[in-house]
């Protein structure tokens, strides 16, 4: 056969396989796609480089279409023009929502869009975030702002917290240090986040020295130059005393255990940098002539007391006596106080004095309460009152007594006392007497007795300078008195 009855066997075998064309009038129309509405929903996060890295390395993007069509999903620069990646998808009838994932693998750092466009219909797109990465802030906090040198402090370090983020604002991993330089001293601290997390480094104040100061934090990130966060402020302080002081409640003692300043409480007080109780070593010593007599051991700075009863191995040595503190803490130097304790020899005893006084000199004066009452003189010494009218007082007699000088001196050792003894010669009736200090409300008081008759001792309360007397006579009363006694007793102090 020759190659042209081949060509034409072979436009026979095509004509006699081909569908039968549709006659005019009778043609079966092409399919045509419907026109497609696009959603696009926004990526569920911003990308951030680099790569692999485990930090928003993909986002993903709702889409959905009304129709069944075929959608050309592209990835565009931030011209909205430079196609970066494409992708298919296709939607049935019976599937018409998916999602897209959009790795951040190859794309640039910036602000991008994703365009989804139907086989027919107009195009819809969204902006998409790709964050370089590279910290472009940092922040650096500390949990104390003042710590201690001391490592057996309350507070021996801070812990500070850095973060860092790029141009998105999102924080992004890091790796650097702390940098905190105190009182002439560095301490550098690793401080890493793999996450973006905010990482933690410890600044310890034993690496330190007391003094004001800061601290920074120095990262890097996905490749970029150091990044330097805000300085904050640190204080580091010694755990040390600042002053000490003793002090004692007696500067002269006697300790002859009479109830008279018998023993001197001492007491120390001390201030320390942290303003709170902190662990010292330290003594309180009782010393004469450079030799110690006692001492107590100091381990805390805490208000301190004890009392000494002034004496040497149980024995009174007069003299003068040095008290001294010393107290140092965990840092710091030593510091001290000292103050002096007099002790005397000597002994409180009990001095009685007692002076008789005619009645006339004792009752002085007197005062009658009806006009044939009153009182008279008697010879030399004794005195008389008669109360001549019924009633319930006719005539009173009254005087005072000073207190003596050596009773009154004697009040810083105690209260003194006096009594007073009235000598009746002649009594009738109803006769009243008594005495009291001078302005006091109460006193001794009772009915008079014939004879020589006291009321008792009447405490002088530390501060009496003056005794009154009285006696008041009822109606139809006669009383007479030649003599009164006034009696004292009074500590004094006896050295022998």
């Amino acid at each position: 056969m020759s190659r042209a009855s081949a060509v034409l066997l072979s436009l026979a075998l095509v004509a006699t396989t081909a569908p039968a064309l549709a006659v005019d009038g009778e043609e079966e129309p092409l399919p045509v796609d419907e026109t497609a509405t696009l959603i696009l929903g926004a990526p569920s996060t911003v990308l951030t480089l680099p790569d692999e890295d485990g930090v928003r390395d993909a986002a993903t993007l709702a889409l959905s279409s009304d129709v069944a069509t075929d959608v050309t999903v592209d990835v565009l620069a931030a011209d909205g023009i430079g196609i970066l990646r494409t992708q298919s998808v296709a939607f049935a009838a019976d599937a018409l929502s998916t999602s897209i994932a959009v790795p951040v693998t190859d794309l640039p750092a910036g602000t991008l869009s994703v365009r989804a466009t139907p086989a027919v219909g107009d195009p819809v797109s969204v902006a998409l975030t790709v964050g370089s990465g590279r910290p472009a802030s940092v922040a650096l906090s500390l949990s104390a702002s003042s710590i201690y040198s001391w490592s057996g402090s309350s507070r021996p370090k801070t812990t500070a917290t850095v973060v860092a983020v790029d141009e998105t604002a999102l924080a992004v991993p890091f790796a650097g240090s702390v940098v905190a330089s105190v009182g002439g001293k560095t301490q550098t601290v690793s401080v890493a986040s793999s996450t973006g997390a905010a990482a933690t480094a410890t600044v310890t104040g034993s690496k330190l020295a007391a003094g004001s100061g800061s601290a920074r934090a120095l990262v890097t990130g996905a490749g970029s130059d150091v990044v330097a966060s805000a300085t904050v402020p640190l204080t580091v302080r010694t755990t040390a005393v600042t002053a000490t002081k003793v002090s004692v409640s007696l500067a002269t003692i006697y300790p002859s255990k009479d109830g008279y300043k018998d023993a001197t409480k001492i007491a120390v007080r001390t201030s320390t940098t942290t303003g709170a109780t902190i662990p010292v070593t330290g003594s309180v010593k009782v010393s004469r002539d450079g030799k110690t007599v006692t001492s107590w051991k100091l381990t805390s700075s805490k208000a301190w007391a004890a009392t000494w009863a002034g004496t040497v191995s149980g024995r009174i040595v007069p003299g003068t006596y040095t008290v001294t503190v010393a107290v140092k803490g965990p840092e710091g130097g030593t510091k001290t106080s000292s103050t002096k304790v007099v002790v005397k020899k000597g002994k409180l005893v009990t001095k009685t004095t007692s002076t008789w006084y005619s009645a006339q000199r004792a009752f002085d004066d007197w005062m009658a309460f009806d006009s044939r009452s009153r009182c008279a003189e008697v010879g030399s010494t004794s005195l008389r009152c008669v109360g001549a009218t019924e009633g319930f007082l006719s005539v009173a007699a009254v005087g005072t007594f000073g207190v003596p000088t050596a009773v009154r001196n004697s009040y810083k050792y105690g209260d003194g006392t006096v009594r007073v003894v009235l000598s009746t010669t002649e009594l009738a009736g109803t006769v009243a007497w008594g005495y009291t200090r001078t302005g006091a409300e109460t006193g001794k008081s009772d009915l008079v007795v014939k004879g020589d008759r006291s009321l008792g001792r009447l405490s002088l309360k530390g501060s009496a300078r003056s005794i009154d007397l009285a006696v008041v006579l009822a109606g139809k009363s006669r009383f007479t008195s030649d003599k009164v006694k006034i009696e004292y007793t009074y500590k004094v102090m006896s050295t022998s």
